[in-house]
């Protein structure tokens, strides 16, 4: 699951991503942050939040993790985080 599943973070979606997967798979989320110390994406961040947003689905702000509360498909969320730099020439 990449940079989508706080769209559809319900119980269904949990209950049919376990339907699909082997016996004792995994299911791995990944999002890409930006890294707000950048200048430029930090005023680039000044101006997206600017605009009204549904909270909901916003994955910065973790509401996506309630659904994995009181649900019995996957074990508790693990985090992890590598740091990748992109140099444009």
């Amino acid at each position: 699951m990449a940079q989508a599943f706080h769209w559809f973070a319900n119980l269904s979606a949990l209950a049919d991503i376990a339907r699909v997967l082997k016996q004792n798979g995994y299911l791995v989320i990944i999002f890409q942050e930006r890294n707000d110390a950048v200048n430029w994406v930090h005023e680039y961040h000044k101006i997206l939040f600017s605009y009204p947003h549904d909270e909901i689905v916003r994955f910065d702000l973790d509401k996506w993790k309630k659904v994995f509360n009181n649900q019995d498909h996957f074990s508790s969320l693990q985090h992890q985080q590598f740091n990748y730099s992109h140099h444009f020439f």
